[in-house]
Formats: structure tokens, C-alpha cells, sequence
């Protein structure tokens, strides 16, 4: 029993703590508790910053002059243009598209005559080329966030119009995200474009193949049998071949199943 006067606490354990334990002890757990919600601020800032990282090659292409990007977008309509005519004649064909180019049209045509390409909260989308490989990124903007979201991938022809795209990596500014939110969104593109898509994991990471439809254009059928990336521009090469107008597309046979381009990689099939 403690004497009056004697300024002494008991511990929980019935041990008698004196006044300068019990400061220390107080301190102890003052910091500690500053530490763990400064550590929590830091967290939190971190993570801000992360989902807050712009990529350099988006930060550049948004930099261009306005005057610059009308340019290049009536360049990228003129190529088209161009390639229209040429895929009406029998043979090779091939077209050459810079990422100027293509920037612009995003930028201009996009934005002026298809606004509604894109839904209401993705905005200013830009594309990058490296060797083998390419990126896509744009803004994404609600309520609770505002972010830069990025894709690289790559292109391939596995044979005559079926491209196999190769999803390497996605990001919320630096922050990666699950690769199945974008399978699921490339999947709902496919869907919506009326597009046969088959997944399937490779060492690399997962891949899509998907065929382009036939098109014909004034007695011509084209195929894609050639897409090549390299620094700042995108080489596409194909065929057209004489369509016989007094047959009827119907009659046509069928296209045959996608074959399997999995090889020994195979392992998941989505």
C-alpha cells in the first residue's frame, strides 16, 4: 500500500513505476504514434505523386504548337487519302505514318469530326514508337481522381490480316495496374468492333490475336501482311488482289478458324 505523498504508480503488473518512468514511457508512445501517422502522410504523398507522374513522351506531344498539330493531322488525312487510291490497284501496297502525324489527328480531326470516339472522361490521348514497341496514354478524369493511364505493347503479323498484340506493361502515372483491367477493356473493343479475339499467356506477358476483317474498295480486296515499329513511325505493307464483280460475296467460303499461334508458350487461354 502506498504511503501519502509517495509519488509512485503501479505498473500493470503490480511493478511501481516512478514519475520518470512514467514521462519516458508517455514520450515513447508519443512519438511512436507521430511516427506512424507521419509515416502514413508520406505514404499518402508518395502514392499522390506516383499517380501523378505524367510519361515524358505524353508531357512532349501535348507541348506541340496548335498551328504544328493542324499540320501534321491534314498530313495524316492526305496519307490516307493517298493509300485509299492505292489499294484499288492490283499488287504491293505500303503506307508510312509518323507519330507527328498521328498525334495530330488526335490532337485536331479526332477532337473536331469524332468527338465521341472516346468516352467524356478520357481525354487527349497520344501515341510513341520504339523499336518493336509502342505506347498509348491519355488523361482519365472523375470526381476522385484525375490521372495520365499508359499502355505499351506490340504489334506482329502472324499471317495475312491476323496481328497479335503483345500488352507489356499499364500505368496510372508510375503506379502499375492489374494487366486484366486491360485485357478485359481491349476484349470489350474487340467485341464492340465485331473483331474474333483470342488470349493466351506467352513468357512475355499476354497476348491477343485478332483478325481484320476483308475489305474490298472499287473491285479490290486488301489484305495486311506487314506492320513494322520503329523510332517515331509506324510501317504498314499488305496486297490487293482483282475481286470478280459478278460473284456473290455470299457465295464466298467461310473464313477459316484463327489458327493457333501459341506455340510452346501456351499457357493460359483467356
Amino acid at each position: 500500500m502506498c504511503r501519502a505523498g509517495d509519488r509512485r504508480l503501479r505498473g500493470n503488473r503490480g511493478g511501481v513505476l516512478r514519475d520518470g518512468e512514467l514521462l519516458m514511457r508517455l514520450r515513447t508512445a508519443i512519438v511512436a504514434s507521430l511516427t506512424g501517422v507521419l509515416c502514413l502522410a508520406a505514404l499518402a504523398a508518395l502514392g499522390l505523386l506516383t499517380i501523378r507522374h505524367v510519361p515524358d513522351f505524353y508531357q512532349r506531344a501535348l507541348e506541340v504548337d496548335d498551328v504544328d498539330e493542324r499540320r501534321a493531322s491534314d498530313e495524316l488525312l492526305r496519307r490516307v487519302s493517298a493509300l485509299a487510291n492505292q489499294v484499288r490497284h492490283e499488287g504491293r501496297w505500303s503506307v508510312v505514318l509518323t507519330v507527328r502525324q498521328l498525334n495530330g489527328w488526335l490532337a485536331v480531326d479526332r477532337a473536331e469530326n469524332h468527338p465521341t470516339l472516346l468516352p467524356p472522361d478520357v481525354t487527349d490521348p497520344r501515341v510513341a514508337f520504339g523499336a518493336n514497341s509502342a505506347s498509348v496514354a491519355c488523361r482519365y478524369s472523375s470526381e476522385w481522381l484525375s490521372a495520365v493511364f499508359s499502355v505499351d505493347f506490340g504489334l506482329q503479323v502472324v499471317e495475312p490480316n491476323v496481328v497479335a498484340l503483345r500488352v507489356l506493361r499499364a500505368r496510372a502515372g508510375r503506379m502499375p495496374i492489374p494487366l486484366e483491367h486491360v485485357l478485359d477493356a481491349v476484349t470489350t473493343v474487340a467485341r464492340d468492333l465485331d473483331l474474333r479475339l483470342r488470349w493466351y499467356e506467352s513468357d512475355d506477358g499476354p497476348v491477343a490475336t485478332f483478325e481484320i476483317p476483308p475489305v474490298e474498295h472499287d473491285g479490290a480486296r486488301f489484305s495486311v501482311d506487314h506492320i513494322e515499329l520503329s523510332e517515331g513511325r509506324l510501317f504498314v505493307a499488305g496486297r490487293s488482289v482483282a475481286v470478280d464483280q459478278s460473284s456473290d460475296p455470299n457465295d464466298a467460303e467461310p473464313t477459316p478458324e484463327l489458327a493457333d499461334h501459341s506455340g510452346s508458350n501456351d499457357k493460359r487461354q483467356r
